[in-house]
């Protein structure tokens, strides 16, 4: 057999939820674009340095109780982070003068809901054979180019939908492709 149909055989027996990634992936960058579409300046705190603070903290964490116990909690707060997120930055857009506490917290929970389910797509995708889990993350990127491409130029109020969305769909593929992992490492009973 040769290696490009054992390559193909081997991405064709990827379940479509794996690819799930994608909607976390674009709801991060339609946030941004949406944060961008504000109709005045605001001076946030970027999130970037707390994506590292909760970083590490989340390394910490898993070091500290295990990655079993954190796999438990991350995903409803890695959720419950994004929607808060997305929630504070209607608030933002709502009303003007809440904008500035709104995206400062809105900072906060981007970074939680981002390292918290990026973490949980890393584990699943290091469960795969290295070429599964590239081929996962480079599928996922491309479906979430083609959200963001079609997402950034509709109304403000499509992107809001989008991204009360994203987040629920990204909950469903991972919990789906977590399960069907679980029982292919468990094997038949």
């Amino acid at each position: 057999m040769s290696r490009f149909t054992t390559f193909t055989r081997s991405i064709a027996a990827v379940p479509v939820a794996f690819y799930g990634f994608a909607f976390h992936k674009s709801a991060i960058s339609i946030h941004t674009a949406a944060q961008q579409q504000l109709p005045y300046e605001i001076s946030t705190i970027p999130s970037g340095p707390f994506s590292v603070v909760v970083s590490f903290t989340m390394a910490l964490l898993v070091f500290a109780v295990g990655s079993r116990s954190v796999r438990r909690f991350a995903l409803p707060v890695g959720i419950a982070a994004q929607l808060g997120a997305h929630g504070l930055l209607l608030v933002a857009f709502i009303n003007g003068s809440w904008a500035e506490v709104a995206l400062t917290g809105g900072s906060v929970l981007t970074a939680l809901g981002t390292v918290s389910l990026s973490a949980l797509w890393i584990d699943l995708y290091g469960r795969l054979n290295p070429i599964r889990a590239v081929f996962c993350n480079a599928v996922s990127i491309l479906i979430a180019q083609a959200i963001i491409f079609f997402l950034e130029a509709v109304p403000i109020e499509r992107m809001f939908v989008a991204l009360f969305i994203a987040p629920m769909l990204t909950a469903t593929t991972y919990t789906v492709a977590y399960r069907h992992e679980e029982e292919q490492c468990s094997g038949p009973s």
